[in-house]
């Protein structure tokens, strides 16, 4: 038997099986292959070489002025070719080129930055979440992902670097913050292998690194409730940090309470404020919800309002903010420190 690639002169059967498909014997694999027998329409003279391969018959290509032999085959309407001076070899080069244009990106997305395809990722395929969560994912792109690798184009992202992202993260921020961050990193990446804008998922494989302790909530200590209390009986933020410490409410429970509230010596707790957004949401559980009671001590400093009024509004006006009641919180903490070197001042005298 000769050599799969080999040259031969075809007999009067064989070219005859070409010419004719009534003579064409099937294939041992019980298939006919589209491209393995030449088309009948396809001119067989006496003089026509073909050659073998796997059992197949092909029409050997005619050489180009240039000395090449070529060959022509079409991807998603794409027409390509691969030429070779020896045509027995057009086969293994088409191979080749299939599997090469495989592991390419599409034409047009060879330019598309991180931070392109992350801002379109997150404008399409974020659209079926909160817009708590959707503002969490833009916060983790701008401060995180985007300073690093922002402008890097997305064909160059590597695993390692992803990793590494990861890595530097859990050095410094809490767990949660880090698995939010590994999630986007796998949505994102693996929509983008999907849109074919690469073709290999850099993110698949990413592991949770081992995190930093998280921090431990305590209790103040009565020095620091002494100071506390002084602080409260001059600073605007006063009422509200005794409020805070005597019913032992979340700070994003405090802004959405009204007068309505105030319901025979208890405060009603059941909705809270939403920090990326600044809107208003029931509480996170069933639990959250409840009836919390008011001391006499902080019910007689309480302000008198309507039903309908916040309790504890900005300064101007209006439903406080987190970002409002952050900055008296910081305020309030240097004053404190005023009041601790006041009273440390007045024991050494």
């Amino acid at each position: 038997m000769s050599h799969p690639h080999s040259v031969q002169r075809c007999s009067r059967i064989e070219k005859s099986a070409i010419k004719n498909p009534a003579h064409r014997r099937q294939p041992a694999d019980g298939t006919w292959g589209t491209d393995k027998l030449a088309h009948p329409s396809v001119p067989l003279f006496y003089h026509t070489y073909l050659w073998k391969e796997r059992g197949y018959f092909y029409a050997k290509t005619q050489k180009g002025a240039d000395g090449y032999y070529r060959r022509y085959f079409r991807i998603d309407g794409i027409e390509y070719s691969v030429r070779s001076k020896d045509f027995r070899t057009l086969a293994d080069k088409e191979r080749k080129k299939r599997e090469q244009l495989a592991n390419k990106a599409k034409p047009g997305t060879e330019s598309v930055t991180v931070q392109a395809w992350g801002d379109s990722w997150r404008e399409v395929y974020t659209t079926n979440l909160r817009k708590a969560s959707q503002e969490r994912i833009r916060g983790l792109q701008q401060n995180y992902l985007y300073p690093l690798y922002g402008a890097v184009k997305i064909t160059a992202v590597k695993r390692i670097h992803l990793q590494s992202l990861l890595n530097d993260m859990a050095k410094t921020l809490a767990k949660d913050t880090v698995k939010h961050m590994m999630q986007m990193l796998i949505a994102m990446f693996t929509a983008a292998v999907e849109d074919d804008i690469i073709s290999k998922n850099p993110a698949a494989g990413l592991t949770m690194p081992v995190c930093r302790p998280p921090s431990t909530h305590r209790a103040i200590t009565e020095r620091e409730r002494v100071i506390l209390l002084e602080t409260a009986k001059t600073h605007p933020m006063g009422i509200l940090v005794q409020f805070l410490l005597y019913t032992g409410l979340r700070p994003g429970e405090i802004p959405p309470l009204t007068g309505a509230d105030l319901v025979g010596g208890y405060v009603r707790v059941n909705k809270a404020l939403e920090a990326r957004t600044n809107e208003i949401k029931e509480t996170k559980s069933k639990a959250g919800s409840r009836m919390v009671p008011i001391i006499p001590r902080l019910s007689a400093i309480l302000p008198d309002i309507r039903p309908n009024q916040y309790l504890f509004p900005q300064p101007r006006g209006g439903l406080m903010t987190k970002t409002v009641m952050r900055r008296m919180w910081h305020s309030f903490v240097l004053a404190m420190n005023e009041t601790e070197a006041e009273l440390i001042g007045k024991k050494r005298s």
